[in-house]
């Protein structure tokens, strides 16, 4: 989305727009967390890493994230200084076009996220952002049996970014400042 309105929309055009909803709190702990997104849930993950970056930057982080392309994978430059900077963070990328020529620090994956070979720690914090699709998809993470809560993972956290269409609201872009 945040490509096309930078390529497409005009000044005086007519958007549906929605909120973010959803909550993703850090809490202070140091056990290992997996941040898992994809398309624009990668925002407020990119905020925790960049957070934990700064606070915790020893803590265990794996980082899973699905995209359309590497084009289209908003804040990566960031993310990636935000891991290397980081002493035990990785990072996987899923590209449905073009992964195998994806510029990524671990090769990116071709296609959907696919968890069932990756270890996640069982004591594991565990949060999830993405759009409606990807939260409710049944063969996505959440289904595939990797990201449910159980006993052994202390908490998964799911916030999807955007509402149901019917909550979107209408704004008129004039120039650079967006008006309800």
């Amino acid at each position: 989305v945040s490509n096309w309105l930078g390529d497409n929309a005009k000044p005086g055009a007519v958007l549906d727009v929605s909120q973010p909803c959803g909550d993703l709190i850090l809490d202070e702990s140091d056990g290992p967390l997996v941040l898992v997104s994809a398309g624009i849930g990668i925002t407020p993950i990119a905020a925790i890493v960049e957070d934990l970056s700064r606070r915790q930057p020893d803590r265990q982080v794996r980082i899973f994230h699905a995209d359309t392309s590497h084009r289209n994978h908003a804040l990566y430059a960031h993310l990636r200084r935000q891991v290397l900077a980081m002493g035990d963070a990785k990072a996987q990328n899923w590209y449905e076009e073009d992964a195998e020529s994806a510029p990524t620090l671990h090769p990116a994956l071709p296609g959907y996220m696919d968890l069932s070979d990756i270890q996640i720690p069982s004591d594991a914090t565990v949060f999830m952002c993405g759009p409606l699709p990807f939260m409710r998809n049944p063969q996505g993470p959440a289904r595939q049996g990797h990201l449910r809560r159980t006993d052994s993972l202390r908490s998964v956290r799911a916030g999807p970014v955007g509402t149901e269409p019917r909550l979107g609201r209408r704004r008129r872009i004039v120039g650079t400042q967006p008006t309800i």
